[in-house]
């Protein structure tokens, strides 16, 4: 599920769109920090159009979430936008 941001709605309402589609890949990697097991989840879509029109600037985008794995609580959740080409790696 995305958060509907109105600066880029166009935007976000692709990636609800590539979702449902299966196009938003995730990779998720479970670390210990030295006092708990996190889970790192990242999720990434390419060549999403920024804004409506035919000549809006297609970006990739990037969410990264990181999870207490005993908790299972949400303890950083970020998103962004680039030009670099994101994969697995």
């Amino acid at each position: 599920m995305f958060v509907l941001n109105t600066s880029h709605q166009t935007l976000y309402e692709w990636l609800e769109f590539l979702e449902k589609t299966g196009e938003v890949k995730t990779v998720e990697k479970k670390q210990w920090n030295g006092r708990k097991n996190l889970i790192y989840r990242y999720r990434y879509a390419s060549r999403v159009p920024l804004r409506d029109g035919d000549d809006s600037l297609e970006v990739n985008w990037c969410e990264v979430t990181v999870i207490d794995d005993k908790k299972q609580k949400i303890i950083y959740q970020n998103n962004w936008i680039t030009n670099h080409q994101i994969n697995e790696k």
